[in-house]
């Protein structure tokens, strides 16, 4: 009886520490506060590290956009104004005016001209929404391949009917037989300026070429996401020096042998955190609105001078 009384007493003592000790395995108020401020210190730096790489990404893919937008630009602009008073074989002289419909600005002496918004000649142009302060630049040029079929010609109003020995522009004339030799070509003139992108920012700008042949023609939007153009034009000087001048100075077109592009692009949305200095047309800007800007600079020579 007294073996069967200390084994009871054994068995209930067991018990008791074996509850206690259950009682005793748990976390304590001290290391829950612990561990939430180690689970709050961790979110903090993934929730910073992401923020961090979100802005990265969002600033590349800015920079990004705007060196495909200069790269298309600049190649577009370098193209077509480098073939400024491409006529091909034919002088300037040898080109005849027979039809009267043809309204041709500016002459033929002049393949190339510039001006500003808000002057005479960018309201005889008929150029819409053309941004203010802005410089515009017109060139003509015919185009490089000749085709005679009618559906080539439907863009244009003009058509340049050339051999080596002479030359007539006259209006686009459909179902018309030429004759073998002689080479028929679109002859266009076209306008390039920056106005109010097609998306629904205000703040947004691109690049824009408006044939001026037929003068209602519709804009065609090269490229968006250019905040400034600025175009001076190379001349010699009697001393040999090239010199650069803006528009509203050059008295003499046919002498201009060299264009001067700079445009400045902006990001579509804002991606910087702080004020950004940027270089353009000759002296350093700063911008706070957070947007990234980028300006380039670029020189056309044109061909035949």
């Amino acid at each position: 009886m007294k073996k069967y009384a200390i084994g009871i007493i054994k068995q209930e003592r067991f018990s008791y520490l074996l509850v206690k000790q259950r009682a005793n395995s748990g976390f304590s108020l001290i290391e829950l506060q612990i561990a939430n401020l180690l689970g709050l210190l961790l979110g903090l730096m993934l929730f910073t590290t992401f923020s961090w790489l979100l802005h990265q990404y969002k600033r590349v893919r800015a920079s990004n956009e705007i060196q495909l937008n200069a790269l298309l630009a600049n190649e577009v602009l370098h193209k077509q104004l480098s073939m400024a008073g491409f006529i091909g074989c034919p002088s300037i002289k040898d080109i005849t005016i027979k039809s009267q419909q043809v309204n041709f600005k500016p002459s033929l002496a002049n393949s190339i001209l510039g001006f500003s918004t808000g002057s005479p000649a960018a309201r005889a142009y008929s150029l819409p929404k053309a941004k203010l302060n802005s410089d515009i630049i017109v060139c003509w040029f015919r185009a490089t391949k000749s085709r005679r079929e009618s559906t080539y010609f439907s863009h244009t109003g003009l058509m340049l009917l050339s051999t080596c020995r002479w030359a007539e522009l006259m209006p686009y004339e459909p179902k018309r037989a030429w004759p073998q030799k002689v080479d028929v070509a679109p002859f266009h003139l076209y306008a390039f300026y920056l106005r109010a992108c097609k998306s629904s920012s205000s703040s947004c700008y691109g690049l824009f070429r408006k044939p001026l042949i037929p003068l209602h023609a519709p804009a065609q939007e090269i490229v968006s996401g250019i905040h400034a153009m600025k175009i001076s034009y190379g001349m010699k000087s009697p001393g040999g020096e090239l010199q650069f001048k803006p528009a509203a100075s050059v008295n003499n077109w046919a002498r201009v042998s060299v264009v001067k592009v700079e445009l400045l692009f902006k990001s579509s949305e804002p991606v910087l955190t702080q004020p950004q200095r940027y270089w353009f047309h000759g002296r350093w800007h700063v911008a706070a609105d957070r947007f990234l800007y980028r300006s380039t600079l670029s020189y056309v020579y044109l061909r035949q001078r």
